[in-house]
C-alpha cells in the first residue's frame, strides 16, 4: 500500500451556556482533528484535544508535535498524552476502515453505559430528576467542592430523596476539601448510599486516613497521572478507578491500569476530557473492549454542546451509547484545515495500539 496521507484540522465548538471547570469559565472547545486518508479516500479520524488545568501540553504545543510526527522531521520524542491518543485512533481507525470492518475490536458487548452528569447549581431539581429519570440513566455524578460543605451535604440528601435505590450515586469533588471538611461531608451523607467519592482530598497522602475513618468509597482520577505510579496508589482503601484515555496517553496505558485494577480488585469506570463525539465515540469502544461488563461512563459531557463534530452526532437511548455499525462521518464545518502531507514515517505496533 502507499503511503496514505494526512490532514490536520483546527476546530472550535461553542458550548450552550459557559461551562464551569476547574475554577475558570470556559466558552467553547478547541482542538484538532488528525486525519489519515489514503488515495481511494478510505480516512480514519482522531481527536487531540488538550484541556487546559488537565493536561500538561498546550494546544499549540500538541499542533507543533504531531506537525514533525507525521512528516518525520523529528522521532527522537514521547508522544504528548493527548497526540498518542489522537494519532492513535486515526491510525486504526483508518486500518478498521480501508478493512471495511471496526468491529473486529469489540467483544461481544456494544451498548455502554453512560452516568448522567450534573455540574452546576440545581435551582430545578425537579427538572434535573425528569432528565435523569427520562433518559434512563443507571448513574449520577454530581460536582461537590465548589460551595461550602454543608450546601453540598443538601443538594445530595435532595437529589438522593429523588433518584431511586437502583440509581447509583456518584460524586466528584476534585481534590478541593482538606481532611476535616472531606470529614464533615463524609458524615453528613451518610446514609445516602454513595456508588464513590471521586478525589475528595488535596493531600493523596491522606486518603487512607480517610477511608479508615469514613469508610467511604473512594475513585482516583487526576492522582493515577500525578502519583508516579501505582506504587504509591492506597489500593485497599480504592474501590474505582476513573480512566481519562487522553490524558493517560491512549490505548496501552489505560489497558495497564485496567490490568492493574484487576489484580487489586478495583472497578474501572472510563471518563473524558471534553471531547466531541468523535472522540467520545473511540473512548467508548476502548471501554468495552478493556472492561466487561462495564460500568457507567462518564462521556455526559457531549451534552455541553450546541454542535458536534462526528455526523450523526454522538447521542444516548434510555442511558446507553450504543457503537454504530458505521462509524461516526467527521463533519468538517466547525474546522479549518491547517496542515497536510504523506506520512513520511511507519505507524506500527512498536508505537500505537495495533489490536
Amino acid at each position: 500500500m502507499e503511503s496514505p496521507n494526512w490532514n490536520l484540522y483546527r476546530y472550535r465548538l461553542l458550548f450552550k451556556h459557559p461551562l464551569s471547570m476547574l475554577g475558570r469559565m470556559i466558552r467553547d472547545r478547541r482542538g484538532l482533528i488528525l486525519q489519515i486518508k489514503d488515495d481511494d479516500g478510505v480516512s480514519g479520524e482522531g481527536e487531540i484535544a488538550p484541556l487546559e488545568g488537565v493536561h500538561l501540553e498546550s494546544l499549540d504545543q500538541a499542533e507543533e508535535q504531531v506537525r514533525c510526527f507525521m512528516d518525520g522531521r523529528r522521532t527522537d520524542f514521547k508522544l504528548y498524552p493527548s497526540v498518542r491518543f489522537g494519532v492513535e485512533m486515526a491510525w486504526n481507525l483508518f486500518n478498521s476502515n480501508r478493512q471495511g470492518n471496526h468491529s473486529r475490536y469489540l467483544n461481544s458487548l456494544s451498548s455502554l453505559p453512560v452516568n448522567a452528569l450534573i455540574t452546576v447549581d440545581e435551582t430545578d431539581m425537579c427538572g434535573v430528576v425528569q432528565r435523569i429519570r427520562e433518559g434512563g440513566f443507571q448513574a449520577v455524578k454530581i460536582k461537590a467542592g465548589e460551595q461550602s460543605v454543608e450546601r453540598d451535604i443538601e443538594r445530595i440528601h435532595r437529589l438522593r430523596s429523588y433518584l431511586s435505590t437502583s440509581t447509583a450515586l456518584r460524586i466528584d469533588a476534585n481534590r478541593r476539601w482538606s481532611l476535616e471538611q472531606a470529614e464533615k461531608f463524609a458524615e453528613g451523607v451518610r446514609g445516602a448510599e454513595i456508588d464513590y467519592c471521586e478525589e475528595p482530598l488535596a493531600n493523596m497522602d491522606q486518603l487512607k486516613n480517610f477511608y479508615q475513618i469514613s469508610g467511604m468509597p473512594l475513585a482516583l482520577d487526576a492522582s493515577l497521572w500525578e502519583s508516579g505510579g501505582q506504587e504509591v496508589i492506597p489500593w485497599s482503601s480504592i474501590k474505582t478507578l476513573v480512566l481519562k484515555p487522553s490524558r493517560l496517553g491512549g490505548w496501552n496505558s489505560c489497558q495497564r491500569w485496567v490490568s492493574m485494577a484487576k489484580q487489586h480488585q478495583v472497578g474501572v469506570t472510563f471518563s473524558s476530557c471534553l471531547e466531541s463525539g468523535l472522540g467520545l465515540s473511540w473512548i467508548s469502544l476502548m471501554n468495552l473492549e478493556m472492561v466487561s461488563p462495564p460500568s457507567p461512563a462518564g462521556l455526559d459531557t457531549f451534552e455541553a454542546f450546541s454542535q458536534d463534530l462526528a455526523e450523526p452526532p454522538f447521542g444516548l437511548e434510555k442511558g446507553f451509547f450504543h457503537i454504530p455499525e458505521q462509524w461516526p462521518r467527521f463533519e468538517m464545518k466547525s474546522s479549518k484545515l491547517i496542515a497536510s502531507g504523506r506520512i513520511q514515517r511507519f505507524l506500527g505496533e512498536t508505537e500505537l495500539h495495533i489490536p
